[in-house]
């Protein structure tokens, strides 16, 4: 068996680098959110202009 100690700066770096991984992942997912958001409303407004060229076109 392994009986080293653990070192505690390693212990302490390996939670430091956690805790830094989680606040990115967090950031990342809150972006993905951010960007699907405004992927909705872009796809809204082509949708609104595409169709408003239609019912133009069936006027004239």
């Amino acid at each position: 068996m392994n009986s080293n100690p653990v070192d505690p700066r390693k212990a302490q770096n390996n939670a430091s680098n956690k805790a830094d991984n989680e606040a990115q992942f967090s950031d990342q997912k809150e972006s993905r959110e951010r960007s699907l958001e405004l992927l909705a409303k872009i796809e809204r407004l082509i949708w609104r202009f595409y169709l408003r060229g239609k019912a133009r076109g069936k006027q004239k």
